[in-house]
């Protein structure tokens, strides 16, 4: 089961910086061996967590994936020569990854992630993505870098595309033929919140720290001033799932009353599209 002989005369892509709990590594020749702290990873293998385990894979061209429990990727193709050519695509048939970009990335086009319906085209960029158990949702997010710029992503499935540019820019595929929701930028307790997991847990952590030393090269100064309140809802139907509540007290002349009961907005952030609740009332 934990035989090698089909990687003999193979280089390794990379290898497991941890791996814990119970996680199938899948040989190119279908054969199974339990992935392994100190593991070779080879072009071609696919690792499976259950719901306690969790990985961190590092790469030859020194990027790093974090798998989250519950999570499938599989390692189609992996060439670093330092060449122009060089590539890497990888598969995520379901669950919660972070990518931390590696030398590979450095050339458009030739990092390259299938998670369901959507096709990512990574240029020197760091990213958390998350595709839902049936395939068919995902969800993805270009994580801030200590660098001047964060790179960019191109996010595209049969009938449209977008660009994520900016730090937690994050945006929704919904299907194959589904629509793209219009990026939007996350604040980092949210962004935590949403991907939550073991493994990608500390990515998020170093990148989205909140800076409290006053120093401004912190990862996440810039995201230190949340807004209350504001968070991603899970748990509604259709295109509600896209849209966040934020309470604000708007008022003509921008000045604010003492009575705010009845001053709460549902704020569709994809869109920027506003609905005044009604009293007692709980929908748009």
């Amino acid at each position: 089961m934990d035989s090698d002989t089909e990687n003999d005369n193979a280089m390794p892509i990379g290898k497991s910086l941890h791996a814990e709990g119970v996680i199938t590594l899948r040989r190119r020749d279908g054969s199974l061996a339990r992935l392994r702290t100190g593991m070779d990873i080879f072009e071609g293998e696919e690792i499976t967590t259950t719901d306690l385990a969790h990985a961190t894979i590092d790469f030859i061209d020194h990027g790093k994936l974090a798998i989250n429990p519950t999570t499938s990727i599989r390692f189609d193709r992996f060439i670093y020569e330092q060449k122009h050519d060089d590539i890497c695509r990888i598969k995520l048939f379901h669950g919660v990854i972070a990518l931390i970009d590696g030398r590979i990335a450095a050339e458009p086009d030739s990092l390259i992630v299938d998670a369901g319906p959507m096709t990512l085209n990574v240029h020197a960029a760091s990213l958390v993505c998350r595709l839902a158990p049936n395939g068919i949702k995902a969800d993805i997010t270009l994580l801030a870098t200590s660098s001047q710029t964060c790179g960019e992503i191109l996010v595209h499935n049969n009938v449209a595309v977008e660009t994520l540019n900016a730090p937690n820019h994050t945006l929704r595929i919904d299907g194959k033929h589904g629509y793209v929701t219009k990026p939007m930028t996350v604040t980092s307790n949210v962004l935590r919140e949403f991907y939550k997991g073991h493994a990608i847990d500390p990515i998020l952590e170093h990148i989205t720290a909140i800076d409290r030393d006053g120093d401004d090269t912190d990862l996440g100064g810039m995201f230190a001033a949340e807004p209350h309140g504001f968070e991603m809802f899970r748990n509604l139907n259709d295109r509600l799932l896209e849209r966040r509540f934020l309470t604000q007290h708007i008022y003509p002349g921008d000045q604010a009353k003492d009575d705010q009961s009845e001053n709460d907005l549902l704020e569709d952030a994809f869109e920027g599209e506003r609905f005044r609740l009604k009293p007692g009332s709980d929908q748009a």
